[in-house]
């Protein structure tokens, strides 16, 4: 019965004429998924994208839960960091903030990747964190 699973295994890994071998790089290792993502990504040629996405599914633990609730990410261009804010209380206190932002949000990515950041009220815009 193990000879059959064998060979079971083995016509699947020869579909479409080809087989399929683990990286050798890879080969017994396990790691984060985000890990994966990041090495995609750079494989693609965007090495930032990776740490973007996680910096916007780890926001709120990433700059605090008092920054959090003021503002929530909704992208980037250019070096700035836009930042969605409900009210206009909330964007007058991100504009405070922002040289505290800049610098999580900088230390997070490992470069300087954000010189600005600029809040804005949200107006029905879906912000990235939920991503």
């Amino acid at each position: 019965m193990p000879a059959r699973a064998a060979s079971a295994a083995d016509a699947g890994k020869e579909a479409a004429g080809r087989t399929v071998r683990p990286s050798p790089r890879r080969e017994g290792k396990v790691c984060h998924v985000s890990e994966a993502v990041e090495a995609l990504f750079a494989r693609l040629g965007r090495p930032r994208q990776g740490r973007l996405n996680m910096l916007w599914r780890q926001w709120d633990e990433l700059l605090g839960e008092d920054i959090a609730l003021l503002g929530r990410p909704l992208g980037q261009k250019d070096g700035v960091l836009c930042i969605g804010a409900d009210d206009a209380a909330a964007l007058q206190e991100l504009a405070l903030r922002g040289e505290e932002i800049l610098e999580k949000a900088n230390a997070f990515m490992q470069e300087d990747v954000f010189r600005e950041v600029s809040a804005r009220l949200t107006q029905g815009r879906t912000d990235l964190s939920g991503l």
